[in-house]
Parts: C-alpha cells; structure tokens; sequence
C-alpha cells in the first residue's frame, strides 16, 4: 500500500510537471502571438498602454526561461494580463445593462441597492434599464398595480426607484425605465375580473404553451388605457427614458374577444376562420392586428414629449423579421416612422459569428434612420464569447451595444469587462449625438497622430487626414441643430436637413480616402468612418419632410 502510494505520488508530480511544461510551451507561442498582435494594433490606431504591455512580455520571456515551475506559471498568468491590456476599450460608447427583475428582487433593501449601483459604475455602464413593472406588478410605489412584495417588505416606505435613480445619477449612468407591456409573465390573478381583457389564440386559449405565460389583447382599449397610466406614472420620476418590452403579441395570439368582436363588425369576417392559405386575407388581418401595436407606440412617443421632451422612447425588438411576421411587432415600420429614439434588438444567439450576421441584417434594414444597440444574451455563453460578440459588435457601423441581463453578469464577465473592453470610462451615444460625434473625431485624430508613421501615413498624408477630420467636426460642432432628445422627430427642418447632408458628404470623401490606405488600417478607418456617419443618419432623417409609411404584408 505504501509502495502505491509513493507511485501515484510521484505520477502526480510527473503530470504536474508536465502540465507546467505546456503550458511554458504555450506561454511562449502566446508571447510571440502577442507581439505580432501589437504591431497590427499600431496598425489599426488602437489606443492601449503599449509600454506596460512590452514590459510585462519581456518579463514574461524571462520568466518563461527560468527552470522554476512557480515562475512558469507566473507567466502564463501575466499572458491574461497582457491580453487585457491588449483590448480596446473605447470611450466615446453606448455600455447598456438590463436589470431584470430576478436580479433586482435579490437586492433586500436601499443600502443594497446603492452598492449594486456603484457596481455598476465601476464597470464604466452609461445606460441601465431597470424592469419597473413585470408581471403586472412594480418595481416602484405605484397607485396603480401593487407593488411586488419583496421591494414593499424591504424598502418600506422608501421608493427603490427614486433610490436608483438618485445613485446612478451621480454616477453619470442614465436610467430608462424598462416596462413589461402586454406581457404577465403568468400572473393572471390581479386581472380575474378583467379576463377580457386578455389575448387568446385562434382556439380560445388563453396560453397554449408549457410556460404559462398570458398577454393583453393589444386592441382592448381598457388594457391600453391601464399600460398608459403606467407609463405616464413612472414617467414623473426623474426618469432618461422609457424603454417598451413585451411590445408585441404572443406567437400565433391576437385573438381575443375584443379583437374578433372588432374585426367582424368592420369586415364581417371572423379572422379565427381565416385561412393562413388565403394570404390576401390572412395578410390584411396581419396588418390590422400590428396597427394597434404600432398606433400604441407612437401614442407614448407623443404623450412622453409634450409631458417631458428630455425622456426618449426605445423598444426591445424581435431580430430581423420575426417579430413582424409571427408577433405583429413591425418595428421597422416605427422607426420609418420615426416613433422611437433608439432600438435594443434582442440578438440572443451563441456564437459571434452569427451575431456579427444578425445584426448586420438589422442595421441593414434600419438603414441608419435611427440608433441601434444590439443586446446579447449572456445567459447562453462563456465572458470569452461575450467578449468577442461585442468586438464583432465593434466591428459595425453602430456605436453601443446592450447587456441582457443583470443576472447573467458573473463575476467572469465582470472581471474581463472591467479589465478589458469597458476599462475606460465611455459617453453615450444618443443623448447628444452630434457632441459625441465631435469627440469621436477627437479619439480618431488622436490615434492617427500617435500611430500615423506605423499605419503607413506619410507625413503629408498624415497632415491632411488631421486637416479633413479638423473640418468635419468643425462642422458638426457649429451644426444649427435641434436636440436630439427634445425634438419632435417628425418636425422637419429643411435648413437642418441640407445641413447634415453636408456633413455627410465630408464623411464620404473620407471613406474615399480610406480606400487608398494599405490594410488593416484602411479596414479600421473604413469601420471608425462608418461608425461615425452612424452619429449623423439619424440626425438627417429626422429632420425631413414626414410622409406616414403604411403597415404593409
């Protein structure tokens, strides 16, 4: 026995000995790669502490030679460190974070919460969307639901919202209310007396799926008027925005009572009865169903100006055409009507490379006519994968991305956030995007005066791409525009208009230019250029002549 044991001792030693031999084999490679990736980066302009990371690889080197196993495995700590280092983190970005309502119902009391939001600011997020009524109860004292148990016993008389919102704010983190619309999540018990209220499928089901989940008929007016008196309550608080979720029907719903009862007395047609063979009809049933989603919409647009100009509307949306084609969400149609502020599309899906494809078809369709910020679904994968996703997420023509959700943040994805992509403190992107334009130009000439002669500038060429970007953002600085924010986005402005379509041929010619320039760096500037034209587009059409695009199928 003690014989066997002094053998399994000693393979044990043998295999560790060996796992350090790799993985100083590997440390090396990965040294080398990471010395190769530097230079590329000069290439691309990207701004990181270059100094810290040559020295820490050269004491890597060293210690990668030394016959102690310890100092090997120094090493092939310190590689996670220079990787970091090697991120970019970008300051002028839209950094969004769902706060679901799982994660805010662990927070037991005000003390609790205003440590979660500090945890949130030294993560360097600039937006938060806090889930302020779900399940038809709030997060907040309402006078119109009851508020959800848990903040009641915990916060007693104190408001949590007006609490969250006091602390991210003298953080600089904005705060959009996130309201749950149409959905309940499954609780139906605080509208027993109200069922009619309530959507149902073409069989009369009020759920038809494992998960019970019920949803309000988009076209009852009484549960309209109740969803409206929410909003319009939470929107006294000292609120950024308000952020609509749930906005849509239930798969193969929108046929509650109310729904049927209406469609037949205009049409004479009982749309349950509706072939999905007889397109024609099923079609116009289709656009009838979404026009109450989409009128609903527009309705809090205008009932959030004339109330408070400074609070912007944005939605979570289906990716690409699901949403409107099975849950009567046409968000496209909304933002051709210039309805909502910005859209968080909901690209959960696993891997980058289809997130990259995802929401490219999205920012296709969106046609720059407003902004976007893609959300990721952190339940679904590794810090690594999320990390990734937001730098194909960089790679677009937008300028932020969304988080979903607080409860998925681990302590993984936090220490390779804080470290690495949102290292650096960051503007957001909406607000005032022309000013956030200006300073992005800023960043961008910054980075060719430091890394012009590694780019492959010359020093004419390099003078003159300072020159240009100089004249742009003096352009977009002196810009005799509305805000963006407090403006009506249907009110044109011609003078306004003309404007920016000045601006944006400044931005063309310099993505001329950019062709002419050797690779990587032409491919980031082509990316940083874009990037920027993004700031503008939306500013440009929501200055035009309105003309009411029609819902269409």
């Amino acid at each position: 026995m003690k014989q066997n044991s002094i053998l399994l001792l000693l393979c044990l030693l043998l295999l560790a000995s060996l796992v350090v031999q790799v993985e100083a084999a590997s440390t090396i490679e990965e040294r080398v790669r990471m010395q190769k990736e530097m230079e590329k980066l000069k290439q691309e302009l990207v701004l990181i502490d270059y100094d810290t990371a040559e020295k820490l690889l050269k004491e890597i080197e060293a210690l990668s030679l030394s016959t102690d196993d310890a100092d090997k495995i120094k090493a092939y700590e310190l590689l996670k460190v220079v990787q970091s280092i090697l991120t970019e983190s970008r300051p002028i970005e839209t950094r969004a974070v769902w706060l679901d309502d799982q994660a805010l119902g662990k927070i037991n009391g005000p003390e609790k919460l205003k440590e979660l939001v500090k945890w949130l600011a030294d993560l360097n997020v600039n937006l938060i969307l806090p889930n302020v009524y779900f399940a038809g109860e709030s997060f907040h004292k309402s006078n119109i639901v009851p508020q959800m148990d848990w903040y009641r016993i915990t916060f007693g008389e104190d408001d949590p919202l007006e609490i969250l919102i006091e602390e991210a704010h003298k953080y600089g983190i904005e705060v959009h209310a996130w309201v749950m619309v149409y959905g309940l999540q499954g609780n139906v018990e605080p509208f027993l007396d109200r069922l009619d209220w309530l959507d149902k499928d073409k069989h009369g089901k009020y759920n038809n799926t494992a998960h019970t989940d019920y949803f309000f008929s988009p076209a009852h007016p009484l549960a309209r008027d109740h969803i409206l008196a929410i909003i319009d309550e939470v929107a006294t608080y000292n609120l950024d925005g308000i952020h609509l979720d749930n906005i849509r029907y239930k798969d193969g719903f929108g046929y509650g009572d109310y729904m049927v009862d209406l469609y037949q007395q205009l049409f004479s047609i009982d749309p349950r009865k509706i072939p999905e063979s007889n397109i024609k009809q099923f079609n116009h049933f289709r656009e009838f169903k979404a026009q109450f989603i989409t009128s609903f919409v527009e309705l809090v647009r205008t009932r959030l100006h004339d109330k408070n100009p400074h609070l912007m509307l944005s939605a979570a949306t289906a990716p690409q055409t699901w949403g409107k084609n099975s849950l009567g969400q046409d968000w496209h149609n909304w933002i051709d009507n210039r309805s909502l502020h910005f859209v968080l599309p909901m690209s959960y899906i696993e891997t980058p490379e289809e997130y990259a494809q995802l929401i490219a078809s999205d920012i296709q369709r969106i046609a720059g006519k407003t902004y976007c910020f893609p959300g990721q679904a952190l339940y679904a994968f590794s810090a690594q994968t999320m990390e990734k996703e937001w730098q194909e997420g960089q790679k677009a023509p937008i300028v932020g991305q969304t988080l979903f959700s607080l409860l998925h943040i681990k302590s993984t994805h936090y220490e390779l956030l804080q470290k690495g992509l949102f290292r650096e403190k960051a503007v957001v992107t909406f607000r005032e995007p022309d000013k956030a334009a200006v300073l992005f130009i800023d960043w961008l000439k910054k980075r060719i005066e430091i890394f012009g002669s590694e780019a492959g500038f010359s020093d004419n060429g390099r003078v003159t791409w300072l020159s240009l970007l100089d004249k742009t953002a003096d352009l977009i600085a002196k810009a005799p525009t509305r805000r963006y924010d407090s403006r009506d986005l249907r009110e044109e402005n011609k003078p306004e208009q003309l404007y920016w379509e000045t601006v944006l041929k400044s931005i063309e010619q310099l993505l001329e230019l950019a062709n002419n320039l050797k690779e990587p760096t032409s491919k980031r500037l082509t990316i940083d250029l874009l990037q920027l034209r993004s700031f503008i587009t939306p500013l440009e059409y929501t200055s035009r002549p309105f003309t009411l695009v029609p819902i269409k199928y």
